[in-house]
Order: C-alpha cells, then structure tokens, then sequence
C-alpha cells in the first residue's frame, strides 16, 4: 500500500506543474501514461487496504509524502535550476537530519547497536538517501520534474525482483500484468510531447 501510494508523486507532479511551471504540464499523452503505470503499481503489489483509523493516517503521511516529493521538485527546477545539484542534496539532508535530531534523541536505545545495523544505517543514509537524491535533481535538470517523477514507479519493480530473487516471494500473474502495464505507462509518460499540426507548420504569422 505504502508502494502504491507513493506511485502517486507523478500525478501530483502533473497536477502541481499547471499552477507552478507550465512548461512542466504534460498532455494527454503522458497524463494517460501515468494513469496506466500507476494501474500497473496497483496490480503488481495488490490492494490490502482496510481502512482502520490508524491505517488511513499512515495512507495519508505517505500522501503527503507523495506530494511533498511533487512539489520539492517542481520548486527545485523553477527556483534553484542554477544552483548545483550536490550542494541543494546537502542542504537537504542537512535540514532534514535537523529536524529529526530531537525525536532521534529522544528515542536512543539503551545498548549500542550492532556494527553491522550502524553499518546497514550509513549505508542507507549514504547511497540510498544522499546519492539517490543527487541522481535525482541531476535527473531533473536533465530531463524535468515530470519525467524524473515517473521513477517511482520503478521502485515496486526493484522491489518485486528482490522479493523473488532473494527472499524466494511467488511471482504472481497480478504481479507481471503490473510489470507490463508499468512499462507501457513509463514510455507514454516519458516520451517526447505530441506536436501540433501548427506547431509542425512553424507556427502561424503572428509567431516571432
């Protein structure tokens, strides 16, 4: 559920982009795309969703997530598109280790941790939380925020072959119509923008 829901970043990147960056609305093509990956996420991981009160406040931190994800984006590339990508992840995670120092504080474990559970944190701080996060504003400077959103829809994918490979999960047939479904929605929602007749013509007189 929690896979799903971050599969949601691309639509609200879509949808954010009308109200920040124009240049970032995607057509009909790509919104289509979207809509088919985020099928494709739901029919890969299935839908166990109960609706009990401490479930749906969780759905909605990782909404919120979601679009939290949507708008650092879009706010990335309209208002720090010249400032380098490494230096805006160090702020970043700098920030955010801030703003969690209190709880981690608070919530210290009475024995030192295993080496090997202080070894699994650096790592994951390190190359999955700061490196990944640089590819990811190189992505967009690249690409754009709608396109490098569409990523999240890989992440159930990695996730699916890790299962299977190492921890022996069924490959279910939900699970490849998912896979192709993804693959469909990711190549209409990265593709290059249908052009017009008009726009193919050259525009009409009244363009510069």
């Amino acid at each position: 559920m929690a896979g799903i829901l971050t599969a949601t970043d691309p639509l609200f990147t879509a949808v954010l982009a009308l109200w920040l960056i124009r240049s970032e609305a995607v057509d009909r093509k790509r919104f289509t795309g979207l809509l088919i990956g985020l099928a494709g996420v739901i029919a890969l991981l299935g839908l166990d969703f109960r609706g009990q009160a401490g479930e749906l406040l969780g759905a909605a931190a990782v909404l919120a997530s979601a679009l939290g994800y949507a708008g650092a984006a879009l706010l990335y590339r309209r208002w720090l598109a010249d400032a380098p990508a490494l230096g805006v992840t160090a702020l970043m995670t700098a920030l955010s280790g801030l703003a969690f120092l209190g709880p981690t504080a608070a919530g210290l474990p009475r024995h030192p941790p295993a080496l090997t559970s202080v070894l699994a944190l650096a790592v994951l701080g390190i190359v999955n939380t700061g490196l990944g996060y640089w590819l990811f504003y190189l992505l967009i400077d690249e690409s754009g925020a709608a396109t490098a959103s569409v990523i999240t829809y890989v992440m159930p994918v990695v996730a699916l072959f890790l299962g299977v490979g190492l921890l022996g999960e069924r490959l279910t047939a939900g699970a490849v119509a998912g896979l192709v479904l993804i693959a469909i929605g990711a190549w209409l929602a990265t593709g290059p923008p249908r052009v017009s007749a008009t726009q193919a013509g050259g525009g009409d007189a009244h363009d510069p």
